[in-house]
């Protein structure tokens, strides 16, 4: 045991980014010793080389497996197994991934998937932020190794189907849960909107005092207007436009 690495030692750091965008580890300690765990079981000497391998193996087996399950259930294929079900049928396919239950494996599939899509996301974002044109923005690299590939195919295999992955996997606030993606989605945007009002104030002050001096324009304005009515002849129905007529010098 105490010879075993610890798992984010030897994950594959190319194209993945294992914390989130808020410093968050994907990984726990407990589902990182498991992992280590069951791949140590599977007899090669683990080193960045063999988890990528690894991973790759685990994504391509429930890919192959998303495929067998269309060919059957062409419309609700998704919904023949709940996705616990659906890992731990996936996980017989791979001599590491036997050993782990399959509520657990669905786990680790959910950090792995992650640990992705805040890499893609960095890349979107920095291509973005210079600027970079379409044509260029389709030569910037993305995939590294078998693993990026295994998960982006895996992904792309069972797109928009929640049965499988959750929405907020693929969240940029994605924080390796539901409830802490979602607490850090309303914490940015209560940032957001922060700074919005505290740059808004400044403004709505600088419009209060136009508003301010405006009404004392009006006041007088309406001053001379009641004088102007109370000097002019009785106004008839139908003619109270003619009431701010220019009374004539």
């Amino acid at each position: 045991m105490s010879s075993w690495p610890l798992l984010i030692s030897v994950v594959p750091l190319e194209g993945f980014v294992w914390n989130s965008t808020a410093g968050t580890p994907f990984l726990s300690s407990k589902q990182s010793r498991d992992t280590v765990r069951a791949m140590a079981k599977a007899g090669s000497s683990l080193d960045r080389d063999t988890t990528t391998q690894y991973i790759a193996e685990m994504f391509n087996r429930a890919t192959e497996l998303v495929g067998e399950l269309k060919a059957c259930e062409p419309k609700d294929w998704w919904r023949v197994f709940e996705e616990v079900n659906f890992w731990e049928v996936a996980g017989r396919r791979t001599d590491w991934t036997k050993s782990i239950d399959g509520r657990d494996l669905y786990q680790l599939s959910l950090k792995i998937m992650s640990a992705r899509q805040v890499f893609l996301g960095n890349i979107g974002f920095l291509a973005e932020y210079h600027h970079l044109p379409e044509d260029q923005k389709e030569n910037v690299k993305t995939t590294f190794n078998a693993a990026n590939a295994a998960v982006d195919e895996f992904m792309s295999a069972c797109w928009h189907h929640d049965g499988m992955y959750p929405q907020w996997v693929i969240d940029s606030d994605n924080e390796g849960d539901e409830e802490s993606t979602k607490r850090r989605t309303q914490q940015r945007f209560a940032k957001i909107q922060q700074e919005m009002n505290s740059k808004n104030e400044p403004r709505a002050r600088h419009e209060q005092d136009k508003d301010d001096e405006g009404d004392i324009k009006m006041s007088n304005a309406a001053e001379q207007v009641e004088g102007a009515i109370e000097a002019a002849p009785p106004v008839f129905p139908g003619t109270m436009s003619l009431a701010f007529r220019p009374r004539p010098q």
